[in-house]
C-alpha cells in the first residue's frame, strides 16, 4: 500500500548496496565540496580590492590584497568590499564633487587650522576634511592617524553618509559593534585602530553633500548633542573656504543649478573664540576674510598666528601628538569691553559695535561691529542655507563647556550695512 509502512527481511543485493552508499555519498559530497570551493574562489577573485594608482604629490593607502576579515565576499552585501550603495542623485553631485576638487583654492594653512580647531574643540587627535568625487576619497586635509592621501571610496567610512536622505551628522561611537565598519582594514588594522568617528557633512551650494569633516579617535566614546552642533556648524564655515572659487567661476551657473549661498556667505569673516576665562578670551580660529578684514600676521608687531602647519598638528605613525593650543588673548586683536562681554557671556548672541582694532596691529584705527554667537547654535550666521541635523538619540551635554564657553565671532566694518 502507497504511503505504508512495512517490515522485510533485506537480501544480499540490498545489504551490498548499504555498504557502497557511504562511499558513494563522500564521493558526491566532495565533488560538491569542490565545485563550490572553486565557485568561492572565483568570487573572491571577483570582488577582490584591486589598488588604484597613486595621485601626484598624494600618499597611496596601501592595503593587503586580501584582508584579513571573518566577512566572506559572497555575503550579500560586504560593507568593505563594496562600499555603500549610490544614492539616487550619483550623477549630478560626482559632476559637482569633481568640479570643486579641480577649482578648489585654498590659502596656506586654512586646512591645516581648521585641523587643528577640531582637534582642540573635541579633544581628539584625528581630523580629516575629505572630497568624495565618486569612486575615490580626497583626504585633502588630515592629521593624527590619517595622512593626506586618496583611496577607493569602498575603503573609507564617509560614503554612508549618503544613505541618510537628511544632512545630518553620523556618529559611531563605536565602530567595532557596527557592521558597516568592524572589519574595516582601518580598523582593524594595528597601524591605524580607528573605533571612534564622528562625520559631519560637506553640503554645496547646489545641495549636493561633496565630502565630509570627521574627527576621529583609537578609543570607543561618548559624543552628545552639543558637540554635534558645534561640528556642524563648523562643516558649514569650512564648505565655503573649499568651495568659493568654484561658485564664484560661476560653475553652478553652468550646470543650471540653483546658486543656494550668497556671495556675501564667502566674504563673510569669522573667527572661533574660547570663553572659558571670561577675563581673557581667546581666539582659536580666523577665516580667510578675517584675516584679510584685519590684516596679515606678517604686518603685526605682535606675531599673531593666524594660520597652522602640519608640523604644528598630531602624526601618530612618527609619534607626535597634540600639542598644547590656546590660540591667543582676543585683547590682541580687538579692543573688546572684557567686563561687557562677560557679563554678556550665557546668552545666545552679544553684539558690540563701533570696536576699535588692537593697538599695533594692522587693524588699529578701524572700527568695527563684532557679534558673537553660540558655536552650539541652530546656525552658523544668516548666510547658512542649509541645516545639518544631529541625530535625536544623541544627549545634551552634561558639561557647560562647549554649550556656553564656545562663541563664533562675525566680524564687520563699522560702516558697513547689517546684514
Amino acid at each position: 500500500m502507497d504511503g505504508a509502512c512495512t517490515n522485510r527481511v533485506q537480501s544480499p543485493d540490498d545489504r551490498s548496496a548499504s555498504k557502497d552508499a557511504p562511499a558513494q555519498a563522500n564521493a558526491n559530497g566532495a565533488a560538491a565540496v569542490g565545485e563550490l570551493s572553486g565557485m568561492l574562489t572565483r568570487l573572491a577573485i571577483v570582488h577582490e580590492p584591486k589598488s588604484l594608482p597613486a595621485e601626484p604629490q598624494q600618499q597611496q593607502v596601501l592595503m593587503p590584497k586580501k584582508p584579513a576579515s571573518r566577512l566572506q565576499y559572497y555575503k550579500p552585501h560586504d560593507g568593505y568590499a563594496l562600499g555603500c550603495p549610490n544614492p539616487p542623485c550619483f550623477e549630478e553631485r560626482f559632476s559637482t564633487a569633481q568640479g570643486i576638487h579641480k577649482s578648489m583654492e585654498l590659502e596656506d594653512g586654512e586646512l591645516e587650522s581648521t585641523l587643528r580647531l577640531a582637534c582642540k574643540v573635541f579633544d581628539v587627535e584625528t581630523a580629516t576634511v575629505s572630497l568624495l568625487t565618486g569612486e575615490r576619497i580626497y583626504l585633502v586635509g588630515a592629521c593624527g592617524a590619517l595622512p593626506v592621501c586618496v583611496c577607493p571610496d569602498r575603503w573609507g567610512f564617509c560614503g554612508w553618509s549618503f544613505l541618510n536622505p537628511n544632512h545630518e551628522l553620523n556618529v559611531v561611537e563605536n565602530m567595532l559593534e557596527d557592521a558597516r565598519f568592524s572589519e574595516n582594514f582601518f580598523v582593524v588594522s594595528e597601524s591605524f585602530r580607528l573605533v571612534f568617528y564622528v562625520m559631519a557633512p560637506l553640503i554645496s551650494s547646489n545641495g549636493h553633500r561633496i565630502g565630509t569633516l570627521c574627527i576621529m579617535g583609537q578609543q570607543p566614546r561618548k559624543f552628545d548633542a552639543t558637540r554635534g552642533a558645534i561640528l556642524a556648524n563648523l562643516s558649514e564655515l569650512l564648505v565655503r573656504q573649499i568651495e568659493r572659487r568654484w561658485v564664484l567661476q560661476g560653475s553652478q551657473r553652468v550646470q543650471g543649478s540653483k546658486l543656494m549661498r550668497s556671495v556675501e556667505a564667502y566674504e563673510s569673516a569669522c573667527g572661533f573664540i574660547d570663553a572659558t576665562n571670561v577675563n581673557n578670551w581667546r581666539l582659536l580660529h580666523l577665516n580667510a576674510p578675517a584675516v584679510k578684514l584685519l590684516g596679515p600676521a606678517t604686518l603685526s608687531p605682535v606675531g599673531i598666528d593666524w594660520t597652522a602647519s602640519y608640523d604644528q598638528l598630531p602624526k601618530l605613525d612618527e609619534g607626535r601628538h597634540m600639542a598644547p593650543f590656546d590660540g591667543i588673548p582676543l585683547e590682541q586683536v580687538l579692543g573688546v569691553d572684557m567686563s561687557l562681554a562677560a557679563w554678556q557671556a550665557a546668552q545666545a548672541e552679544l553684539t558690540l559695535t563701533d570696536v576699535k582694532g588692537a593697538k599695533g596691529t594692522p587693524a588699529e584705527g578701524r572700527r568695527f561691529n563684532v557679534t558673537f554667537k553660540l558655536a552650539a547654535s541652530d546656525s552658523l550666521d544668516e548666510h547658512a542655507p542649509f541645516s545639518v541635523g544631529v541625530p535625536s538619540w544623541l544627549r545634551e551635554s552634561s558639561d557647560p563647556l562647549p554649550g556656553h564657553n564656545y562663541f563664533f565671532m562675525h566680524i564687520r566694518p563699522a560702516d558697513a550695512s547689517p546684514p
